[in-house]
């Protein structure tokens, strides 16, 4: 387990405490968060790498794998209610090197049952929501876009409180 430093929980702090009136706006902060504990992870597990050298792709697939080691997929996916998340998120593309990403996320679930082949396949949807949102693509504005920003809100919202349980040992939220 890793120790946060102080200025870190206190901006992880404010951001997940943030009023959230809508769905994006809360995956705004909540990614903010997430966003926070991803580069402190990596940077803490690889202290010599370059702050400025380190791609974001890397950083973030550390905060998967650790993630998949310590909490209990099974649990977590019935929390999100994956099923739902899986038929909402068929609604949209989001591409990833040019391909539609989203059949892998039923793909593992239900034909290969790879918990953790999905768990990357969803965190990885929820970067491409983010990326969507971030340059334009994605936003409250959009036809049918608030209830996608809402449900990828609740999940990253959880990812934050598991990653600051499981990761953090002087984290209270």
């Amino acid at each position: 387990m890793l120790e946060l430093d102080d200025d870190k929980k206190e901006s992880i702090s404010i951001w997940v405490h943030k009023r959230a009136r809508s769905g994006y706006v809360g995956f705004f902060y909540n990614w903010i968060a997430i966003n926070i504990i991803y580069n402190d992870l990596y940077f803490q597990r690889n202290p010599n790498v370059d702050k400025w050298r380190a791609r974001e792709g890397d950083k973030f697939s550390n905060l998967i794998n650790e993630l998949k080691e310590k909490i209990d997929l099974n649990k977590f996916f019935k929390e999100i209610k994956i099923e739902d998340v899986i038929n909402l998120f068929e609604e949209f593309t989001l591409k990833k090197r040019g391909r539609d990403i989203i059949p892998k996320l039923r793909e593992h679930y239900y034909q290969d049952e790879d918990l953790g082949k999905t768990f990357e396949v969803l965190l990885e949807c929820l970067y491409g929501i983010r990326n969507n949102l971030f340059h334009g693509v994605k936003g409250p504005d959009k036809k049918n876009q608030n209830k996608l920003l809402k449900t990828a809100y609740k999940i990253v919202k959880k990812l934050v409180k598991l990653s600051l349980k499981n990761i953090y040992t002087n984290y209270l939220g």
